[in-house]
């Protein structure tokens, strides 16, 4: 076989040479040839490296017209030429499987445009009948890697009513198999098949870590207007877990609805409890009816918490009340009993870091590639006082089984020596190394990169990367696109960062990729000039301000993402791309997402407000990178969600849960808005005016992604929650951060307008039901209002549906069966666990 090859090869090889470019004949010839003593490995060896040397790749070329693996992989069908394999992206393989904390996706790259790849989920071997394909011409495509279970039919005790399909969290296994069609369906030209082994984590999954960052010294709660209020300043280190797997602290189920996220409010002798049941405890529902007196209207008593027990009760029994009532508590959203742990690190470590420890900005975990352990890492930036080096390393499963006496030798604090070492925004981890990504250090936006090692969380293991080092190449400048910026210093512009993500290519090379987000310009020279014409005077230039420092020192928002390389980590690797040579709208983003071989950042804000046009500066350009070109417009495309929707801008970050990508909702500005802009009338004002929003963006990245229909949007705020009471929570709204984990999507409270506690759970297996159905209420509600107007109805009442058909929530009105959307008040065990920078969930 070798010889065949070395033989067609060389022919072209010979005419390729004389003619300065490369031929190649049209098609493979059979040649005989006498079995013969030779090292054929060996002599194409040094036939493949003539070949490189031609101009325009010819190697590259020469394989690919001639069928042949460019890897050497065997023909499986014939002594070749055959197709190459197909590569995926995450790579994963029976040795070492890829675990995936939730459902997950792998991208499925083609070697030539014009094959075609037949694909199985199931272990079976793939052939050309297989249902699972990928499209000639497209190049690739994404997969998604996710479990259904059936639902088990006798979790309870009552199966003459609808119960819910939970499960106890379980790593389940799946094997993708891949292979390239040949041409014409000719299989004896079929590649050999491509296998990766994929470890998925359904259920109830794992436990969470919310990161502290500012809990505005207790948010009281106002009796008159019935919601908190802001009654001072205070940046927080109060570092919270909370138990993810409540299938083990479930008590009681009443109406249907099976509240296992959170507990019940309890009333034991008449006085309210704020921890969770215990025996012989009685459940009570409590509702405060217009005459402002308390009707207990349904007691649950129950025998053993281990023996959970159902109470069904109809909807018109439960809720016999005039509109006009309201429910004094949320009854279903208190923590349970040792569901949630908290250290106050500030507190804790005073002796050693005084108040230090506060006012941390997101956190991600790491495995430890030698050890096994899995940590957390909590990213600093502001502590109150001034920008922040402390970085915190939390041994997730130590914490986790340590008593408050103990928690603290779980923990361990690193101050990164470096000066300007301080102020990062995000983080992530790869190959044993903790990396944080600079945003401002107190005098300028952030330039200085830091990894350390995960294992030996010390000085000894810190490493820094100076994006602003006179060595590191300067790449694109935005000088052509922004006459602010002065070309002679394009490299200050590589700083003022948000986010971070690692990235393996096809050919195993290794790169951080960081998000830009915002720094600093002076008129006269450039980005963060300390010259005295500049007006530069070491304030804050992060606050939102046209002029800054002595009215000269602007805030400018960055469009250069930045990639290095991991494997050396030195100022030579830098590459960047400016997304203002594709777009110059393309700037301000808050996060960066991996799925495949695509990096998707997440847009928040491109300029400063300006009231007076209703221009609040929050975008909606959802931008994807291919990782595997990263070169200008052909690597770009835009997705403006402005398209769909004018309120769906202003997001904080975003993750993924399998084929879907999930942007957080934090601010539109829409509650702002005044006069009568076209975004108030999208967005109808906003609940009691505030700025921030909660409609969660769900992308399916198995579609083009030009096309908007594979957007879906499920508003938080005026979704029916699967709890008691399931009215909507218009408090849902201004998260930051979030993540998944087994069946779930979470999303992580910050401020709505004051800072709060109410940590979100999406069942995902009902996320695009809900949308839809949330949908179509809204086009129903307009077609309503329509008619009402052209009837000269000035007040136009709401319109009624029957139970659930708004969003289908509820079992007993609808299909879906799973947990919709639940909450947790963490500020029902402690009022200073609200205002959280971010969460990340325990891998193992």
């Amino acid at each position: 076989k070798k010889m065949r090859q070395l033989l067609l090869i060389c022919s072209i090889l010979t005419r390729s040479l004389a003619q300065d470019v490369p031929q190649v004949i049209s098609s493979p010839q059979r040649i005989n040839i006498p079995r013969a003593p030779i090292d054929a490995n060996l002599i194409l060896e040094n036939f493949e490296e003539k070949i490189s040397e031609i101009q325009g790749g010819g190697k590259r070329e020469l394989l690919g017209r001639l069928h042949l693996t460019e890897n050497g992989d065997s023909c499986p069908f014939s002594d070749g030429p055959c197709e190459s394999k197909p590569v995926f992206i995450p790579t994963s393989t029976e040795i070492k499987p890829l675990t995936f904390n939730h459902a997950g996706a792998v991208y499925i790259q083609l070697n030539r445009m014009g094959a075609e790849v037949r694909y199985t989920l199931d272990g079976s071997e793939p052939t050309k009948h297989s249902p699972g394909v990928i499209e000639a011409g497209s190049g690739g495509g994404l997969i998604e890697i996710r479990i259904d279970p059936p639902c088990p039919t006798n979790r309870f005790a009552n199966l003459s009513k609808p119960t819910y399909c939970a499960f106890h969290p379980s790593n389940r296994n799946i094997t993708l198999k891949a292979r390239t069609m040949g041409r014409g369906n000719n299989t004896l030209e079929d590649s050999a098949v491509t296998q990766g082994n994929y470890s998925i984590w359904t259920g109830r999954h794992g436990r969470a870590m919310l990161v502290p960052y500012y809990h505005g010294q207790a948010n009281e709660q106002d009796k008159s207007l019935n919601h908190r209020y802001e009654t001072g300043l205070g940046y927080s280190g109060k570092l919270v877990e909370v138990e993810l797997n409540t299938m083990l602290l479930k008590t009681v189920h009443m109406h249907d609805i099976i509240t296992d996220f959170a507990e019940y409010t309890q009333f034991v002798d008449g006085v309210t409890k704020t921890n969770s049941l215990v025996d012989s405890d009685t459940v009570g529902l409590d509702v405060e009816d217009s005459a402002d007196s308390d009707n207990k209207f349904m007691d649950a008593a129950f025998s053993s918490s281990k023996t959970p027990h159902e109470f069904y009760v109809t909807a018109q029994g439960v809720e016999p009340f005039p509109v006009t009532s309201r429910w004094s508590r949320s009854l279903g959203n208190v923590p349970y009993a040792h569901q949630v742990k908290v250290i106050d690190l500030a507190s804790e470590f005073a002796d050693s870091f005084g108040t230090g420890l506060r006012g941390f900005w997101s956190g991600f975990s790491a495995v430890s590639p030698t050890t096994g352990i899995e940590y957390g890492f909590l990213v600093p930036f502001f502590d109150g006082t001034s920008y922040s080096g402390l970085a915190v390393r939390v041994d997730m499963l130590a914490f986790h089984n340590a008593t408050e006496e103990t928690r603290r030798d779980a923990i361990k604090v690193l101050n990164f020596t470096h000066s300007r070492a301080k102020g990062f925004a995000g983080g992530f981890s790869f190959d044993g190394y903790a990396y944080f990504v600079p945003m401002f250090d107190g005098i300028r936006a952030g330039s200085l990169v830091v990894r350390v090692g995960v294992d030996d969380f010390s000085s000894a293991t810190e490493e820094v990367l100076d994006l602003a080092d006179p060595d590191t190449p300067a790449g694109s400048s935005d000088a052509d696109d922004d006459p602010n910026f002065a070309s002679e210093v394009p490299r200050k512009s590589l700083s003022g960062f948000q986010g971070g993500r690692s990235y393996t290519d096809s050919s195993g090379e290794t790169f951080g990729l960081l998000v830009p987000y915002r720094n600093s310009i002076s008129p006269i020279h450039g980005v963060d000039s300390k010259l005295t014409a500049d007006g530069f005077t070491g304030l804050d230039v992060m606050r939102e301000s046209e002029a800054i420092g002595g009215g000269r020192q602007e805030v400018h928002y960055a469009s250069t993402v930045v990639r290095f390389s991991l494997s050396d980590f030195s100022t030579p690797s830098v590459t960047t791309l400016d997304l203002a040579a594709v777009d110059p709208r393309l700037r301000g983003f808050s996060d960066g997402v991996v799925v495949g071989k695509f990096l998707y950042l997440v847009p928040y804000k491109n300029h400063d407000s300006n009231v007076a046009t209703d221009q609040f500066g929050y975008f909606g350009m959802v931008v994807r990178i291919d990782l595997e070109e990263f070169d200008g417009y052909k690597s770009v495309k835009v997705m403006d969600l402005r398209m769909l929707d004018d309120c769906l801008v202003g997001f904080s970050a975003g993750f993924s849960w399998g084929k879907l990508l999930l942007l957080v909702p934090n601010r539109n500005a829409q509650g702002a808005v005044k006069g009568t802009s076209s975004a108030r009338k999208a967005n109808k004002g906003s609940y009691m005016k505030r700025a921030q929003h909660g409609k969660v963006v769900g992308i399916d990245l198995t579609k083009d992604f030009n096309d908007l229909s594979s957007v879906s949007v499920l508003d938080l705020s005026t979704v029916t929650r699967q709890q008691i009471p399931k009215i909507p929570d218009p408090e849902l709204r201004g998260f930051v951060g979030g993540f998944a984990a087994g069946d779930y999507a979470y999303f992580v409270p910050h401020s709505n307008g004051v800072f709060f506690g109410k940590l979100v759970r999406i069942d995902m297996r009902d996320f695009e039901a809900l949308a839809k159905l949330q949908r179509k209420q809204f086009i129903l509600e307009s077609e309503h209002a329509l008619k009402q107007r052209a009837l000269g109805v000035r007040v136009i009442k709401p319109l009624k549906t029957h139970d659930g058909t708004d969003d289908g929530s509820r079992t007993g009105t609808n299909s879906l069966g799973h947990d919709g959307v639940q909450i947790v008040d963490l500020q029902w065990q402690d009022k200073e666990l609200c205002g959280f920078s971010g969460g990340f969930a325990t891998v193992l």
